[in-house]
């Protein structure tokens, strides 16, 4: 691994805001390549968000067709198999998900990744109406959180709100590089880049069954469950919220969820105690085109003005501007432990000038400028 002096672009110190899955990653990342970490959040510990229900499932969004995103989802899902699996945690194992289909459409969708699997034959079993996936990640998502922090040696600073880049260069300087990785949290930067980050209410439900299962096991169509050992998590629920709004848990999405339980896996769901329920509920960051942000930070208002020949059909001759020192990683959605590893070491290697393990179409897929890019093509 590189150390502080062989960094090409002159910074070994790097501050990251948020303390998510997002913040966790980069964190360890940049501590193994040689870099020394501060880690901002304005909550009292890690994972407060998001990141911080019992359980997370980590699982490929498998596509019958052949393109460029649907190669993205299955490099991530690969990749943050690896690197769980390096992490050699005991909060971390491989799982089976039995998944069914939702609707017609997604039926013929499953025939056909069935007849074509992507992966590796022996990774995707079943039929079309039950898919088996094997090698799924399970994890128990805020013991990996906090682990990956405290493995990164990061300087954690706790109950930190942070108001503005002037807040944050008052306290740490010019010469380090800033990470914004804040989820739904506060962003100072994402008014500047005019990103259409939207937020997600989701609920999930953890309960207890009269029985233990030495194999954990998962299931999933639209919602999931999971079940370890005489614990289950099901939900989510996935509703818009707006702005400046704190998560709150609903019966209505109490029943939502159970209702979905039921549907899924009655047999789990017939011997639940709904009494006993712990609901939670937060607030994921997502795109409208679902797929997450990762790169640069620009000012919105100069980045247009400089690509405006595109509105014409003209391609861009001259430099764009940027922030050579502020990137981020925002807008994982449901997705933040697959997304999270892979993003991470993209953004090291856009740090330090290394290679990258996206292609060059998968570096367009998450960069925060595409959004700015569409616009101006289609004239906006």
């Amino acid at each position: 691994y590189l150390t502080s002096t062989d960094l090409s672009s002159g910074f070994s110190k790097i501050v990251v805001v948020g303390a998510g899955i997002a913040g966790a990653s980069i964190a360890y990342t940049f501590q193994r390549a040689g870099y020394d970490v501060t880690l901002v959040d304005e909550a009292d510990g890690p994972a407060s968000g998001a990141s911080g229900n019992a359980y997370a499932l980590s699982m490929p969004r498998l596509d019958a067709a052949d393109n460029e995103i649907a190669r993205f989802l299955i490099q991530s899902y690969l990749f943050a198999g690896r690197f769980y699996d390096d992490l050699a945690s005991e909060n971390t194992w491989r799982i089976d998900v039995h998944q069914m289909p939702q609707n017609e459409r997604e039926r013929e969708r499953f025939e056909k990744l069935f007849h074509d699997p992507p992966l590796e034959p022996d990774w995707l079993t079943g039929t079309a109406e039950n898919l088996l996936h094997k090698n799924a990640i399970c994890l128990r998502s805020d013991k990996i959180v906090a682990e990956l922090i405290d493995k990164s040696g990061a300087n954690c600073q706790f109950g930190r709100a942070v108001g503005s880049m002037d807040d944050l260069k008052a306290q740490f300087g010019n010469d380090c590089v800033y990470i914004f990785a804040s989820g739904w949290g506060h962003c100072p930067v994402i008014g500047d880049m005019n990103l259409p980050i939207i937020g997600k209410l989701g609920q999930v439900e953890l309960g207890t069954l009269p029985e233990a299962v030495s194999t954990p096991e998962a299931s999933a169509s639209g919602s999931y469950a999971i079940r370890i050992e005489d614990e289950l998590l099901f939900g989510a629920t996935f509703e818009a919220i707006d702005a400046g709004v704190n998560p709150k848990v609903s019966k209505t999405s109490l029943a939502k969820n159970v209702s979905d339980l039921t549907a899924l896996a009655p047999s789990w769901a017939n011997h639940l105690m709904e009494e006993k329920l712990h609901s939670r509920a937060s607030v994921r960051a997502t795109t409208p085109d679902r797929m997450p942000i990762a790169g640069v930070t620009f000012n919105d208002l100069s980045f247009r003005q400089s690509i405006n020949s595109l509105s014409k059909g003209v391609s861009v001759s001259q430099s764009v501007p940027y922030i050579k020192d502020q990137f981020c990683l925002l807008g994982l959605g449901s997705r933040g432990f697959t997304f999270a590893p892979i993003l991470a070491e993209h953004l090291l290697s856009l740090v330090r000038g290394g290679p990258s393990p996206l292609s060059e179409p998968n570096k367009e897929i998450v960069s925060p400028s595409r959004f700015a890019v569409r616009e101006v093509k289609r004239g906006r």
